[in-house]
């Protein structure tokens, strides 16, 4: 029908095939920095593991944070 299923356009960002390792790696760090290019699926995929691997149960928050664009210009001057 010329459409494609959500989980297949998910498993086409790059972040997809890194799923595994980012849960690891947040299991195990109080804090994780990831970085990509714009659009590989970062904030849109990886609260999603998040969610599907439990990490929002019994009232638990994922968050988000993304700099500014002139707070990182400040810091590169």
């Amino acid at each position: 029908y010329g459409y494609v299923s959500i989980e297949k356009q998910r498993q086409r960002l790059p972040v997809y095939k890194y799923r595994t390792a980012i849960l690891c790696l947040v299991e195990s760090h109080a804090t994780t920095i990831v970085v990509g290019e714009t659009g590989s699926g970062k904030t849109a995929q990886i609260p999603q593991f998040l969610k599907e691997a439990g990490w929002a149960d019994g009232g638990r928050v994922i968050a988000c944070t993304q700099p500014r664009r002139q707070a990182v210009t400040n810091f590169k001057s």
